[in-house]
């Protein structure tokens, strides 16, 4: 390859940055990639939960799952529990759907018999195989060899974030991507949009052909040298704060990431091998950090010294592709660590960029219609993440606040599935399922409405068809291996 090229350049070494510059290679194996990111400062990583669509882009990127579990002390997601968001002690889900060939997918269960579960159980858990074998410490898998496992639902992965930013970073090397250690000192734009060259610490100037901002919550290119305007999203996220910590563990843990709500905000529990990353998510302008580190340790006996805290706001760049930069990750976007939106959104950006042509077609129909979509895409996460904290709770000023936001998105979309509980909500990202199950959850639908949606069929007929698919469930788990023992075999098969 000639050295005068202009490169491919990625700007941050953490989940994004060796995400951005394995896709960019996938696509376009004749570019040169140059990664450059700071050993040194290194990146947050207290654990971390994807999504389904995680297991296509590493299929995409010819990565086996099994490679993660073992290489990155991962362990198999079906979910997220969530905990006390009532304020009552109790739990309910919000879990990945089961596979079309199980029988019991919860999008192809009838309104009238939707709307029954609801009415009846007050949640959609029951009928949701995941939730079913998360209780029982299982996964959706029965292996015919070690070489065959046969998945009955969707699934995803949790994994340490820095083990996998080094797997990522192996295989990277490995494909021809260029490594430098090094830290960005200037930032040289001309124009109002074109970075022309990158100063490095250490280093020669690097003069790109394109620009992949990953560079965290530091934001360099984007933020601080193309100064994109920020939208802010603090007037309905509250939390701007988080102290991650560790709790340790035996291996047998339950197939799911916890959400625990705390009396400032929650805290996210992501079972990897050998610990539980975990962070106290919570609103600095209502509890100190020296509150927040006391009510860990009354909530989990940890005792977590010189807490390595780190503050951040909630809200998105209008316009994350800004002449030849495009910003991913942490630097585009921070809502807050909830349903894996950050690492979901990653993969989504760049896979459309890519696909269209974004690195050679940048004009000014693609960045306006691509920025629209990113915009969209982003808002549509905010709304999701906000009615989380649409709960009855009032017990701390902090709940008490959040209890006096109105959001009509929000209402509109309960309006509407309180007619028809499988109407969809006109937001792609997060289908009426997860909808329903959390206005369910949350006591958020009418009775009468919901009861209006089972009139047409006797009562004894919906609990007989919804008993059927329960018993279906019961079966499927009866045929599937424990989390535990599913995790030893993996580790002990050959890769």
């Amino acid at each position: 390859m000639v050295n005068n090229i202009k490169p491919v350049l990625i700007v941050g070494g953490g989940t994004a940055g060796w995400l951005a510059a394995l896709l960019t290679k996938q696509q376009y194996p004749d570019l040169k990639v140059v990664v450059v990111a700071s050993e040194e400062r290194g990146i947050i990583g207290a654990g971390e939960g994807t999504v389904p669509h995680f297991i296509h882009v590493l299929e995409r990127l010819n990565i086996s799952p099994k490679d993660i579990i073992v290489s990155c002390k991962g362990t198999i997601k079906l979910g997220i529990n969530f905990v006390n968001w009532n304020g009552d002690g109790e739990s309910f889900w919000h879990g990945f759907d089961a596979a079309p060939s199980s029988g019991v997918v919860v999008h192809k269960i009838p309104k009238e018999e939707l709307a029954y579960v609801a009415l009846n159980k007050g949640t959609l858990d029951g009928v949701n195989l995941n939730k079913r074998l998360v209780d029982e410490g299982k996964v959706p898998f029965v292996f015919g060899s070690p070489s065959n496992v046969h998945p009955f639902s969707n699934y995803a992965l949790h994994f340490d974030a820095v083990l996998l930013a080094k797997f990522f970073k192996k295989i990277a090397l490995e494909r021809g991507i260029q490594y430098i250690d090094d830290e960005v000192v200037n930032v040289s734009v001309e124009g109002e949009n074109q970075v022309a060259y990158v100063a490095l610490k250490n280093s020669p100037a690097i003069h790109p052909e394109f620009v992949f901002d990953c560079s965290g919550l530091a934001r360099v290119i984007l933020g601080k040298a193309l100064k994109a305007k920020w939208q802010s999203y603090a007037s309905t996220l509250f939390c701007d704060r988080a102290i991650p910590f560790f709790v340790p563990h035996d291996n047998r843990v339950q197939p799911c990431t916890h959400a625990i709500a705390m009396n400032f905000g929650w805290v996210w529990k992501i079972p990897v091998q050998g610990r539980y990353g975990c962070g106290y998510v919570f609103d600095s302008k209502r509890i100190s950090d020296v509150e927040a580190v006391k009510e860990i340790y009354d909530a989990f006996g940890i005792n977590v010294e010189a807490p390595r805290a780190f503050s951040f706001s909630a809200g998105c760049y209008e316009t994350p592709l800004k002449g030849n930069c495009l910003a991913v990750g942490l630097a585009h976007s921070f809502l807050e660590p909830m349903e894996a939106t950050s690492i979901w959104g990653t993969c989504v950006m760049l896979i459309k960029f890519l696909t269209q042509g974004g690195l050679h077609s940048r004009t000014e129909l693609f960045q306006r219609r691509y920025n629209k979509g990113a915009l969209e895409m982003a808002d549509a996460y905010r709304m999701f993440i906000s009615l989380h904290y649409a709960t009855r709770r009032k017990d701390t000023q902090f709940w008490e606040a959040l209890a006096t936001i109105t959001d009509t998105d929000i209402l509109d979309r309960l309006h509407a599935l309180e007619c028809d509980i499988t109407h969809d909500p006109w937001c792609p990202e997060f289908t009426y399922v997860s909808w329903a199950t959390f206005f369910a959850a949350l006591k958020h639908f009418s009775v009468g409405k919901l009861t209006q949606q089972t009139n047409c069929y006797d009562t004894s007929s919906l609990a007989r068809n919804v008993g059927q698919k329960i018993n279906r469930i019961s079966e499927l788990s009866g045929k599937c291996m424990s989390h535990n023992d599913f995790l030893n075999i993996v580790m002990r098969t050959p890769v």
